[in-house]
């Protein structure tokens, strides 16, 4: 995230690669992007859950806190509300130019 406001050096490259679940999909699947070239995006969010107590007095609305991993129990089971792109491993490796 460093990269992308614009700290290090531009003559190095860099790839993401990882583990991500996309919306619809019950099995995760792996991702990689070139976090170098333009049209690479990563927020704070990516990866965020956030667990909600089922016993709250004043609930968290899921729409408080936007494009993060929500979790919650019914029915005695954990239920998960999850944005398009939810990474739940990834690696970023550094290419340096020879």
């Amino acid at each position: 995230m460093g990269y992308l406001a614009g700290v290090g050096d531009r003559a190095i490259g860099m790839v993401r690669g990882g583990i991500c679940y996309r919306r619809g999909k019950l099995v995760p699947e792996s991702f990689g992007a070139r976090v170098h070239e333009p049209g690479y995006s990563e927020t704070w969010s990516e990866g965020v859950s956030v667990f909600h107590n089922p016993n709250a007095r004043h609930p968290l609305p899921e729409s408080s806190i936007l494009g993060v991993a929500h979790h919650t129990s019914l029915d005695g089971r954990i239920v998960a509300s999850l944005p398009d792109f939810f990474p739940v491993g990834s690696n970023t490796f550094i290419v340096v130019p020879t």
